[in-house]
């Protein structure tokens, strides 16, 4: 979009140096041809000039765009990429667990669950260092609630891991 306003500003920009060029020629038809001609030469030297410095701007302009992309927004992409896959490995671990045969298994895979919990945190923290905008802001603290909630829920499901009620239910389905 910026880069569409830029342009309809440089097009409404050589309008008016055009404009003027001739209002110019029209002001002075009393030169001599030589005179006239190196007029409108400086003005085209001038149309130039000022065209470079849009245009030097303008690179400026993406040059930092470019520099905030590959510093903030890529890493950031990739920390999000990380997170998902950790999140989606705790969540497949709990559900793995639920098939284990032998109870002592199944708890020690809680506590290394646990462990990945733990490190799903340290990521969180770490990709909360990087929100920068507001809008990033309200996402990730949204986020953190939703995150807080599944693991007060997941305090239960250790817990009915270590009891080995969880056991008993299942033990007792399975043998309907």
């Amino acid at each position: 979009m910026f880069g569409l306003f830029a342009q309809m500003n440089m097009c409404r920009f050589l309008f008016l140096i055009i404009s003027v060029l001739f209002k110019f020629i029209i002001m002075f038809k009393d030169l001599s041809i030589g005179k006239k001609i190196a007029s409108i030469f400086s003005c085209i030297i001038l149309l130039l000039i000022s065209f470079a410095f849009f245009i030097q701007a303008e690179v400026d302009i993406v040059k930092t765009d470019v520099v905030n992309l590959t510093d903030s927004t890529v890493p950031s992409m990739l920390q999000v990429e990380d997170m998902r896959y950790e999140l989606s490995y705790i969540r497949r671990v709990q559900y793995a667990i639920l098939t284990y045969e032998d109870i002592d298994k199944a708890r020690q895979r809680v506590e290394r669950a646990g462990q990945q919990v733990q490190n799903a945190e340290r990521m969180f923290d770490a990709y909360g260092l990087t929100v920068a905008s507001s809008e990033e802001k309200q996402v990730f603290d949204r986020l953190m609630r939703n995150w807080n909630g599944y693991k007060r829920s997941l305090e239960g499901y250790s817990q009915a891991i270590h009891l080995g009620t969880w056991f008993r239910r299942v033990a007792y389905w399975l043998r309907l």
